[in-house]
């Protein structure tokens, strides 16, 4: 039987420099400042440098205490993890106090594809851990396409809405075991308006919503996990 995970604040109290809110909105202001200069919006390319980017943000936030972060741990299990720096302790590197997932969706995906990201990303964060961890889902839908070759069927606005409808209705179904919060009732934050830009000769648009999510054990099953906060944007 595998035994019930202890949270970690009660076996530790290592909560210093956890901070999912402002990891998120570090990303976030770091995803914008890039507005003004041509980035990578597709592909492995686009994900290992977002997680790059969250990476960084998490790790200025463990200055001053006994934590560090490590990149795709344990063979890829999770993109970011925070552990206790103890590097002749193999417990410190089996018992992770946070963990962070992340998954992009794409606007040319249909809504079953980004259904089964989100899904997917909710599991990877459901991994069993001995000393609970604080488990992060960061949620990025990328709108992108060139003008020149197609026409989306979906505006950017209708894309924000329909990515957002369905994070908030895995949260309100639950995962047996685990509750889903998340800030301002599951809201896609936007990252990056619609924009039009050139790369080289051909014209592209582009836009960036994001979210992220709290997946929490519980002993009561499915929760209705929607976080207090703004009502969703219309």
């Amino acid at each position: 039987m595998t035994k019930p995970e202890i949270p970690w604040k009660i076996v530790s109290g290592m909560t210093k420099g956890i901070n999912p809110k402002k990891w998120f909105y570090g990303l976030h202001a770091a995803l914008e400042a890039e507005r003004d200069r041509p980035c990578i919006l597709a592909g492995a390319a686009c994900e290992q440098w977002i997680n790059g980017e969250l990476f960084r943000v998490i790790a200025r936030g463990l200055d001053g205490t006994n934590l560090t972060a490590y990149p795709e741990w344990n063979k890829r299990q999770h993109d970011v993890v925070v552990m206790r720096h103890d590097p002749s302790s193999a417990e410190a590197w089996a018992t992770p106090i946070a963990v962070v997932e992340t998954k992009l969706v794409y606007s040319n995906y249909p809504p079953s594809t980004r259904r089964r990201h989100l899904e997917r990303l909710i599991e990877q964060l459901k991994v069993h851990h001995t000393a609970s961890p604080t488990r992060v889902g960061v949620f990025v839908a990328i709108y992108a396409y060139w003008p020149e070759h197609k026409t989306p069927k979906e505006s950017f606005a209708k894309f924000r809405r329909n990515v957002g409808s369905q994070l908030r209705e895995l949260a309100q179904k639950g995962m047996k075991g685990f509750s889903i919060t998340m800030d301002h009732k599951g809201s896609m934050e936007t990252v990056l308006d619609e924009t039009h830009a050139k790369v080289g000769a051909a014209d592209v648009v582009v836009g960036c919503v994001a979210q992220y999510i709290r997946v929490r054990p519980t002993s009561v099953g499915p929760g209705r996990g929607l976080a207090r906060g703004r009502a969703p944007a219309a």
